[in-house]
């Protein structure tokens, strides 16, 4: 039992490792740019998870590590391979052709579950009806599938393959959605990191509500107004804004600093300027 927590334990820590990584390499990459530095990632982490696996105790260990251990693992793999081709794919086509590749890969997507819906549906509610097919004696006796001829049978089954293929074509249909999206409201289009508002709320109210009144923004010739910026800031930060007036109104009673998130940002370019001496 302690042997199998240890290993629980360790597959935990690997898996947090590399989402971290993961998320930085993402923060990182430029749009265009494509994902090998994330397959490296997941590839280096794969390395790592090998190395560390232990013999199994029993068979109930040996299905819950092909089971719930090695797709995660490799279902990352194959997500960033789908994604990688979908980019190098969009580099060599025209913007009114990116519809179609959206849906050439939906197609790919749909056409999985498809033929795996049986399983997926099992395996996805945790059901006991398929855990045989997660050991490696199983996937020996599939001799009609080519998988079974090609895995190294002392590393995955095919059950695995299967989940980890599921679980990647998940998160690309995501992506795909997020895609078609963007392609039909082109002024969404840009930058697809996850940006974080790290100041708080008043601090955005603050910081909107000044560009409205010093009229330093214009959507379609006209001046942006507070509603207007207000709704691309929950878009792209992530952050509800629904007290804007309440919190508006509480900026206008401070008795000292009336604009302290405005005061913090002239003393760091002011701070910048000294600090080089300029």
């Amino acid at each position: 039992m302690e042997e199998e927590m240890r290993g629980v334990e360790l597959y935990h820590t690997l898996l947090s490792e590399m989402l971290d990584l993961l998320a930085a390499a993402d923060a990182e990459r430029s749009p265009g740019e494509g994902y090998g530095g994330m397959i490296l990632i997941v590839r280096r982490s794969i390395g790592e998870l090998r190395a560390a696996m232990e013999p199994f105790v029993d068979r109930d260990a040996e299905m819950a590590f092909f089971r719930g251990v090695w797709p995660v693992f490799y279902g990352k793999l194959f997500y960033y391979l789908l994604l990688h081709e979908f980019e190098l794919d969009r580099l060599g086509i025209p913007a009114v052709a990116l519809p179609e590749l959206i849906g050439r890969g939906e197609r790919e997507v749909l056409l999985f579950f498809w033929r795996n819906r049986d399983f997926w549906q099992y395996y996805k509610t945790g059901s006991s009806l398929i855990a045989e097919q997660f050991t490696r004696v199983y996937s020996d006796g599939c001799m009609f599938d080519p998988l079974c001829q090609v895995i190294d049978r002392e590393w995955a089954t095919v059950a695995s393959y299967r989940a980890a293929r599921g679980l990647a074509y998940e998160e690309y249909q995501h992506f795909l959605q997020l895609e078609k999206e963007r392609a039909a409201n082109p002024s969404t289009v840009g930058d697809r990191r996850r940006y974080e508002w790290k100041e708080g709320k008043t601090a955005a109210v603050e910081w909107i509500k000044a560009q409205v009144e010093a009229g330093s923004i214009y959507i379609d010739g006209k001046p942006a107004t507070a509603v207007q910026l207000r709704a691309d800031f929950e878009a792209r930060y992530g952050e509800d804004l629904k007290d804007f007036d309440k919190l508006l109104y509480a900026t206008d009673t401070r008795k000292k600093d009336q604009t302290p998130y405005l005061t913090k940002l002239m003393n760091a370019f002011v701070g910048r300027k000294e600090r080089l001496g300029k």
